[in-house]
């Protein structure tokens, strides 16, 4: 019988957080904006035919309200968006995790044969390859 690994996806800090506590989270990381008035970035210009996309991709609010003209389009709350990636790096995270698991798994399970392999060919690519692949479960987990 093969024995499987027990698994547990991660837990973060951010997650269950509201889009306030966010924001107030990542307030000090965020630079300022380059309109010089001093306030912290709030908004990302997501808009691909934004003119300003490459100009001034973070903007503050006064820049979101006193200037509509420098992007004309609904801003996007860096906290939220944020978040989105923040989630899909978690679950992509946790799925290489597990198919690690399943891997180290199975070279447990066929240690014996590799190592057949491994000093029938005097080759230790194979035994070089099992340490990185643990190397890299440690670092995911």
């Amino acid at each position: 019988m093969v024995e499987q690994r027990e698994v547990q996806p991660q837990q973060y800090p951010q997650e269950g957080l509201s889009v306030s506590n966010r924001m107030m989270l990542v307030h000090d990381l965020q630079p300022v904006c380059s309109c010089n008035r001093g306030e912290k970035v709030m908004y990302i210009c997501v808009s691909a035919d934004c003119p300003n996309i490459d100009k001034q991709p973070l903007y503050c609010v006064h820049c979101s309200h006193d200037e509509p003209s420098a992007h004309e389009h609904k801003g996007r709350v860096i906290a939220i968006e944020t978040t989105s990636l923040h989630n899909q790096w978690i679950t992509f995270r946790n799925d290489v995790g597990i198919k690690i698991a399943r891997v180290i798994t199975w070279l447990d399970n066929y240690s014996g044969l590799l190592d057949l392999l491994t000093s029938s060919t005097g080759n230790d690519t194979i035994i070089r390859s099992i340490r990185k692949l643990q190397e890299v479960e440690k670092s995911v987990s």
